[in-house]
């Protein structure tokens, strides 16, 4: 019972700290997706 309790636990860290890094690498990829599909529409307005 003990282990189940443990596993659970740590279950519960583990999907808090996942939360923490997806807002937190949504908060830098997002600013970054933006600038690269400016990027690549420059690109290839630069092409044609």
């Amino acid at each position: 019972m003990k282990t189940l309790i443990k596993v659970l636990f740590v279950l519960l860290i583990a999907l808090k700290l996942i939360d923490l890094f997806i807002c937190g690498l949504c908060k830098i990829l997002i600013p970054l997706f933006i600038f690269g599909l400016i990027m690549i529409i420059a690109f290839i307005l630069e092409i044609f």
